[in-house]
């Protein structure tokens, strides 16, 4: 990973850059798709994500683990997009009235009903090797060594900050008044927070990026990267 960032960062390679983003797409559309709840608002946070990448890559440390980088700047962007459309959308309880029902018709866990809402609010307030961990290990779907690898730290290392991030995570989701225990919270996350970007969103981040100084991207995506 750390050769795809130093290669993309010293050269602007195109296929390193297709690498990337190709290793990350799930991750962020993922993140954007929860905190947005609208997949097309998904699609523009997501690219905005990816243009705010081209503009840092040459700022980022080498050894940067990307995962984390491009989760951490999705709930960043999303979050953005969420109070922007507050601002312009009179009828939000309606929509999220729509959202709630569709979502009870995909027989999705009580557990990860109750817990998807509020999941990248906790998720982003562990400390960062805690929140790193679990993202690489459950929303970017790794095993234990390949996280540990990429955090470059021991496999043990990595299990310990895992289990610290899942008991801190029940605490807090018992304060939001649902209690579970960790080993089912763990498991609703490995069963259920990591989500496929479609196809259509990793053709619309090709074109994006790797269009003209980002000519191909979305007006909303461009005004996202802008204000993030």
């Amino acid at each position: 990973m750390t050769s795809l960032l130093a290669q993309y960062a010293r050269n602007r390679d195109p296929q390193a850059l297709q690498e990337i983003i190709q290793r990350h797409a799930d991750v962020v559309y993922a993140t954007c798709l929860r905190i947005v709840g609208d997949p097309h608002l998904a699609d523009d946070a997501g690219q905005a994500v990816f243009l705010i990448f081209m503009r840092k890559a040459a700022s980022l440390r080498p050894d940067t683990p990307l995962s984390p980088w491009f989760y951490r700047t999705a709930v960043y962007v999303a979050q953005r997009a969420n109070r922007e459309r507050r601002t312009r959308v009179k009828h939000e309880q309606e929509a999220a009235a729509m959202r709630t029902k569709s979502h009870e018709a995909t027989g999705e866990s009580e557990v990860w009903q109750a817990l998807k809402p509020q999941l990248d609010t906790l998720l982003s307030a562990l400390p960062s090797a805690e929140r790193d961990a679990v993202v690489l290990r459950y929303l970017a779907g790794k095993t234990e060594p390949e996280a540990a690898k990429e955090l470059g730290c021991p496999v043990g290392t990595l299990s310990a900050r895992v289990s610290r991030a899942i008991n801190r995570l029940r605490q807090r989701f018992a304060g939001t008044g649902t209690s579970v225990p960790a080993a089912i919270l763990a498991l609703t996350l490995e069963h259920h927070a990591t989500h496929a970007a479609p196809p259509h969103f990793v053709v619309s981040l090709h074109a994006a990026c790797l269009g003209t100084a980002g000519a191909s991207a979305t007006l909303g995506a461009k005004t996202l990267a802008e204000g993030t």
